[in-house]
């Protein structure tokens, strides 16, 4: 779980500590401290003993979170991933061969596409691949073809061409 730096340095200061622990002990054997020193010491010592153990309990913490966060991030990831390849394949069926190009829009410019086409009812964007079925097919086919998916906007275009040549006439007629 640690890396062998920090257990080497873990180690390292619990021997450190068990070393001063003893220096301390022989020199109050010896009787070369007065009792005030040796409190002190020990106060000393205590503290790097509990600091060092709320350290450890900290680290065993974050690590447990660590291991939490990475399992829910590859779960998520997966997710996102299966969702994206969901996406895709619905694309391939539905004829959208050129889901990169789209991919490579902005939200933005998708939203305001799909909304756009949302808001008229009974509009639609060719796919790809039926774009290429209509434009492999000879002219005359071509041609019918087109008057029907098309049949709604060009009486939509036609119909503003003709409020725009109504507009011009009058524009022209009231004219000084």
């Amino acid at each position: 779980m640690y890396n062998t730096s920090y257990k080497d340095k873990a180690l390292a200061f619990e021997k450190i500590i068990h070393i001063m622990q003893g220096d301390l002990q022989k020199l109050a054997n010896k009787g070369k401290v007065n009792n005030r020193f040796i409190a002190k010491q020990n106060r000393i010592l205590k503290t790097l003993i509990d600091y060092f153990n709320e350290i450890e309990n900290h680290i065993i913490s974050l690590q447990g979170q660590l291991v939490e966060t990475q399992i829910a991030n590859s779960n998520h990831r997966e997710y996102l991933t299966d969702r994206i390849t969901k996406l895709e394949a619905i694309c391939i069926m539905h004829g959208i061969l050129d889901f990169p190009r789209f991919m490579a829009q902005s939200l933005n410019t998708l939203s305001d596409w799909a909304e756009d086409l949302y808001k008229d009812e009974k509009s639609f964007m060719l796919s790809h691949s039926l774009q290429e079925f209509i434009r492999d097919l000879s002219e005359a086919e071509r041609i019918v073809i087109e008057k029907i998916l098309f049949k709604r906007i060009h009486r939509k275009v036609n119909t503003l061409l003709n409020e725009i040549n109504r507009y011009q006439k009058r524009k022209i007629r009231y004219k000084p």
